[in-house]
């Protein structure tokens, strides 16, 4: 059915809604999303680029509630049996700005884009694209710099008994 659900807020201070699941299994509670391109009573197959899912946030900015996607959920093919392929997409919005902006994919092909700069809290990515101990199948695609900016792509390969390092790319473009 269609329709809009509120919860809390009228009377309280703190609106809340919570899930609780009392089990002697492992399962959590869910909040689950379900999509058709039908009816409830007579379903059909989703297709290629629908939104499956999409969680919002809004706040009050002295005009309205502005509704901004926070994390979206879209197919990435014509659903059947056989294929259920999707890809989700993280949002913000940034200052001085009412327009959301795709910060974060994660590709049905397991792929990850970054819609920003990416920031790594230890200065180190490690393991990207790792198969095992095959070091050699290693990925690491870099773009998207300013011009004059020097670029470096540096990979080492650690085992117990040796380091092999090796610097596999260095210019300034």
């Amino acid at each position: 059915p269609t329709g809009t659900t509120v919860a809390g807020g009228a009377f309280s201070a703190h609106s809340t809604v919570k899930f609780f699941r009392g089990s002697t299994n492992d399962a959590a509670p869910q909040f689950h999303f379900q999509k058709s391109r039908g009816s409830i009573s007579s379903p059909a197959l989703v297709e290629d680029d629908d939104e499956l899912a999409r969680i919002h946030a809004s706040a009050y900015d002295g005009a309205g509630y502005d509704d901004q996607p926070f994390l979206t959920v879209k197919a990435t093919e014509d659903w059947d049996a056989s294929g259920h392929g999707f890809e989700q997409i993280l949002y913000t919005v940034p200052n001085n700005s009412t327009t959301s902006t795709a910060v974060l994919t994660l590709g049905h092909d397991q792929s990850t884009t970054f819609g920003g700069a990416v920031s790594l809290a230890n200065n180190a990515l490690n393991n990207v694209g790792a198969s095992g101990s095959d070091w050699t199948q290693h990925t690491l695609v870099l773009s998207g710099a300013r011009s004059g900016d020097s670029k470096m792509i540096h990979v080492s390969n650690t085992t117990s008994d040796h380091t092999d390092s090796h610097a596999i790319l260095s210019a300034t473009s």
